[in-house]
């Protein structure tokens, strides 16, 4: 991406890998980040969402953009799958652990409030919403926290509202039945086309072509899917 005009629309939620999880500065990110006028690369998903934290930063830049955030998650073998272990085998850290890290965010996200006081704010997540879509069921269970009555008293909405308000791309790798999961969850009108190419492989965006084309969704769902989606939600001029 280049060029100014971006920033006016477009908030990047990037991660930051570090073999040491502990190593996390939350100023440091943003005193390298805010020299990038296009866009502004905030923080790790290793530790809690910045907005959730009450972080003066990314409050000044959600409250600024009538725009999009971009959720993408991180973690490195560094990040065990075990507490007895020191790190992550059979790269369970990337093919698992990411889909956990945004459902994780995603959650705090909700719980948290963050919704209520940025009404507006559109987050895009990757990998088709990660767990979220699959594991609907337990999300719309009683919640399990000592503060329950506290935190839903805090919220305007039921919860899955708010999740059910996120956007999410098509970047699965070639598993329709996920992607209908995805749409069947958020709508067609809040999935993005995404194939998150280069990783997947050499066929990963006729892969995702075709995971699209086999839910045999209306012309106008499959059409927002494609293109119309991203417009809307980016606010790109037609």
């Amino acid at each position: 991406m280049s060029g100014g005009a971006v920033s006016d629309r477009i908030l990047g939620y990037q991660p930051w890998i570090h073999e040491d999880p502990a190593l996390i500065d939350l100023a440091a990110r943003w005193r390298v980040m805010d020299a990038f006028d296009d866009y502004v690369q905030v923080l790790t998903l290793a530790v809690p969402p910045p907005a959730e934290l009450g972080d003066p930063g990314m409050a000044r830049d959600l409250a600024r953009l009538d725009g999009a955030v971009w959720i993408h998650p991180t973690r490195s073998p560094a990040w065990p799958d075990y507490p007895a272990e020191h790190r992550s085998k059979y790269g369970i850290w990337w093919s698992l652990g990411w889909p956990y890290e945004t459902s994780a965010c995603m959650a705090r996200l909700v719980y948290s409030g963050v919704f209520d006081t940025y009404p507006g704010l559109r987050v895009i997540t990757h990998h088709a919403g990660a767990m979220v879509p699959h594991f609907a069921g337990r999300l719309a269970s009683p919640l399990e926290d000592p503060d329950r009555a506290a935190i839903l008293a805090g919220l305007d909405r039921d919860p899955m509202d708010y999740f059910r308000g996120f956007y999410a791309d098509t970047a699965m790798f070639g598993a329709t039945h996920a992607v209908r999961c995805a749409v069947e969850f958020f709508g067609a009108d809040h999935v993005l086309f995404g194939t998150d190419m280069p990783l997947g492989g050499p066929n990963v965006v006729a892969d995702t072509i075709a995971d699209i084309e086999a839910l045999d969704l209306p012309d106008a769902d499959a059409a927002a899917i494609f293109g119309g989606n991203a417009r809307r939600v980016l606010r790109i001029p037609a």
